[in-house]
C-alpha cells in the first residue's frame, strides 16, 4: 500500500514527538525526515524532495504558518502542491482559518493517535 520512494518531513521543535513521528513512519515502511525548526525545514526543501510534510505549529524563530506561506511561495512558481497537515493543539475554528489562510491542508488535533497519523497519511499522500 505504501509508496516506499514517498519521503516524509515532519517538522517539530520537541524532540520526543519528532522521534515518535519519525519511528511510526517507519514502522509504516515510510521514510521521515525530521527538522527542528521552520528555517532547518525550508533548507531541507531546498536539497530534496518530499511528499508530505507534517508540522507542528508552535515553534520558535518560524511559525509553522509562516514556514507554510514560504512553501506556497515557492509552489506557486512550479505549479506543484505537496499535501502539508499541521500537528498541533490548537484547533478552536479561528486556528483553523488561519491554518487554511496559510496553506495548510489539514490538521490533526494534540494529542494525536497514530492510528490518525495512518489515516492522513492514505487521505492525504495516496489520493
Amino acid at each position: 500500500m505504501h509508496n516506499l520512494d514517498a519521503k516524509i518531513l515532519v517538522v517539530d521543535d520537541d524532540n520526543i514527538s519528532l522521534s515518535i513521528l519519525l519511528e511510526h513512519l517507519e514502522f509504516l515502511g515510510l521514510e521521515g525526515v525530521g527538522a527542528n525548526s521552520g528555517v532547518e525545514a525550508l533548507e531541507l526543501l531546498k536539497e530534496e524532495h518530499y511528499a508530505m510534510i507534517l508540522t507542528d505549529i508552535n515553534m520558535p524563530m518560524m511559525d509553522g504558518c509562516e514556514m507554510v506561506r514560504n512553501i506556497r511561495e515557492k509552489e506557486s512558481a512550479t505549479g506543484k502542491h505537496k499535501p502539508i497537515l499541521a500537528i498541533t493543539s490548537y484547533t478552536m475554528p479561528d486556528d483553523i482559518e488561519l491554518y487554511h489562510e496559510s496553506g495548510i491542508d489539514g490538521h490533526l488535533a494534540k494529542p494525536i493517535s497514530m492510528e490518525d497519523v495512518d489515516e492522513a497519511i492514505k487521505l492525504w499522500l495516496y489520493k
